[in-house]
C-alpha cells in the first residue's frame, strides 16, 4: 500500500489551518469576507526562516514565498482585492509540505525524540485529559482551561499534591512534582493559565508517563483515547442547528470544492470539523491508492454525518477501505442528529443558486425515476467514534451484519459507481468496535 503525503485542501478554510499547523505557527482561520489574513503568510515565512518583504500586500509576499519554495505562482493564484485563491493557498501549502518533509529527512538519525508542545491551549488540554483515564477536556467560558483538567492529572499521576490550590499554583505544584520550572510566563490575572504553563504540565506529564509506558509513539496511547479527544474537538465546531442555505453559501464564500454538491450537510460537516482538528492537533487529510480519508494523526479517520432519515452510514468505496485495512486500522468520526426536510423548496434554491454561480446542471441520461424531498437542515444530536483495528476485525464486522456493502446506482452521464461500504450505526452502537460516545448539550 502507498500513501501519498499531500493531499491539496478542499477550502480555503482548510488551507490556512493545514498550512499553520505544518509550521507549528499559531491555529488559523479566514478572516472577515471568507478571506486569508496576512499573518498567516508572515507566520508562514518566519517559521521557515524566509527572508520575504513583510511590508509587500499579500499576492506579492505570496509570491515571494511560493518561489523560495520552488513553487511557480501565477496569475490563478490571486484575485482582485489582494486575495489569494484556493489554487494560490495549495500551491502554498503544496510548497510548505514539501519543504517540511525535506528538513525532516535531513535532520533524521537522531536517535532523541524532542517533545512537541501544544500549539494552542484547546490542543493542550486535550492532550492532558488524554494522558489519564479522566473524561476528555475542552476550554471552558472564555476560553479557559478548567482546574478539573489538573486534578484529573493529579488524580491520574498520584500526584502528592494540594488540589485545593487554585489552578497557577496547583499547575505550579504538578510541574514542579514532574521535574520542571515554572515561571511568571506560566500564568496571568484572573487564576489563568497561559499556552506556556499549559504545556510545562503537558510536556513534563507526557514525559513521565509515556517513560512508564511500553507505548512510544503519537500524541494519543490508543485509538480510543484520540477518538475521544478528537470528538471533544469536533463538538466546539458544531454549531446547534445546520441551516441548508447558510452552509452552502458559506461554502462558496471559502472557494469549496464541494459548495454546489446535493448531500451538503456531509460536506458541512467536513468543512467545519476538518479545520477544527487540524488547529487543534495538526494532522491532516491523506490518499491511500488514490482515495482520499478526511483525517489522519495516529490513526486514519473518516468524518460522516449521519440522519434519522436513513438507517445507515454510507462509508467510502469498498477498495479503498479494503486498501487501508491491509497495513493499518481506519475509524470513523460520526455526526448524528436529525434531518429536516421540505417539499423541494431547498433543492430549488440550491438550483438557483448553482446556475448564478457558474454551475449549471449536468444533463442526465435518462429522467430521475422520483423527486425526492429536499433535506433544508440538519440538528446535531451527538457524535460517535468507530474504529476497525485491521482487516480481520473489519471482517467480522462484515460478518455480524454490521457493515454492508451497498451497490450504487449509475452517474448522471450513465457510467457505473463503485460499490461502497455501510455502517449500519444502530447496531454497531454499544460494540467493541464503537470506542467513544458523546452527546451534544442543546445550546
Amino acid at each position: 500500500m502507498s500513501v501519498n503525503d499531500f493531499v491539496p485542501a478542499d477550502s480555503k478554510l482548510e488551507a490556512v489551518t493545514r498550512l499553520s499547523a505544518l509550521v507549528g505557527a499559531p491555529p488559523e482561520g479566514l478572516g472577515p469576507g471568507s478571506k486569508e489574513r496576512k499573518t498567516l503568510l508572515v507566520n508562514l515565512a518566519a517559521a521557515l526562516g524566509l527572508t520575504v518583504d513583510t511590508d509587500a500586500d499579500k499576492p506579492e509576499l505570496a509570491r515571494q514565498i511560493s518561489t523560495l519554495l520552488g513553487m511557480a505562482w501565477t496569475p490563478d493564484c490571486w484575485s482582485a482585492g489582494h486575495t489569494i485563491t484556493l489554487v494560490g493557498l495549495n500551491r502554498l501549502l503544496s510548497g510548505t509540505h514539501r519543504e517540511v518533509k525535506r528538513r525532516e529527512t535531513l535532520s533524521q538519525g537522531s536517535s532523541s525524540r524532542h517533545p512537541v508542545p501544544a500549539r494552542s491551549k484547546l490542543e493542550a488540554v486535550t492532550r492532558i485529559s488524554s494522558l489519564t483515564d479522566g473524561p476528555p477536556q475542552t476550554l471552558g467560558p472564555g476560553s479557559k482551561e478548567r482546574k478539573s483538567v489538573l486534578t484529573d492529572l493529579a488524580d491520574g499521576l498520584g500526584a502528592p499534591v494540594d488540589v485545593t490550590l487554585d489552578k497557577p499554583r496547583l499547575a505550579e505544584a504538578l510541574v514542579n512534582h514532574l521535574g520542571g520550572s515554572w515561571d511568571d510566563s506560566c500564568w496571568s490575572t484572573g487564576s489563568t493559565i497561559t499556552l506556556e504553563g499549559l504545556n510545562r504540565v503537558l510536556i513534563g506529564a507526557e514525559r513521565r508517563l509515556k517513560a512508564d509506558s511500553p507505548v512510544v509513539g503519537g500524541m494519543f496511547s490508543s485509538p480510543a483515547k484520540e477518538a475521544q479527544a478528537l470528538l471533544a474537538v469536533v463538538a466546539d465546531a458544531v454549531p446547534v442547528r445546520m441551516d441548508g442555505r447558510r452552509s452552502v453559501e458559506e461554502m462558496h464564500a471559502a472557494e469549496s470544492r464541494h459548495w454546489a454538491q446535493d448531500e451538503w450537510r456531509g460536506f458541512y460537516f467536513e468543512h467545519i470539523a476538518l479545520p477544527a482538528l487540524v488547529n487543534g492537533f495538526g494532522g491532516g487529510p491523506t490518499t491511500v491508492e488514490n482515495t482520499v480519508f478526511d483525517y489522519s494523526l495516529g490513526e486514519i479517520w473518516d468524518l460522516k454525518c449521519h440522519g434519522d432519515d436513513s438507517p445507515a452510514a454510507i462509508l467510502n468505496a469498498c477498495e479503498a477501505i479494503d486498501t487501508c485495512l491491509k497495513t493499518r486500522g481506519f475509524g470513523l468520526l460520526v455526526l448524528e442528529g436529525t434531518t429536516v426536510l421540505d417539499d423541494g423548496e431547498f433543492r430549488e434554491w440550491q438550483r438557483e443558486f448553482r446556475v448564478a454561480n457558474g454551475r449549471p446542471p449536468k444533463p442526465r441520461s435518462r429522467p430521475a425515476a422520483y423527486e425526492r424531498r429536499s433535506k433544508v437542515a440538519f440538528v446535531p444530536a451527538r457524535l460517535d467514534a468507530f474504529f476497525f483495528e485491521d482487516g480481520r476485525s473489519f471482517e467480522l464486522a462484515k460478518e455480524e451484519g454490521l457493515v454492508t456493502v451497498m451497490s450504487q446506482g449509475r452517474q448522471t452521464d450513465g457510467s457505473p459507481r463503485r460499490p461502497k461500504y455501510v455502517l449500519q450505526t444502530a447496531k454497531a452502537e454499544g460494540t467493541r468496535f464503537h470506542v467513544a460516545h458523546l452527546p451534544l448539550p442543546v445550546r
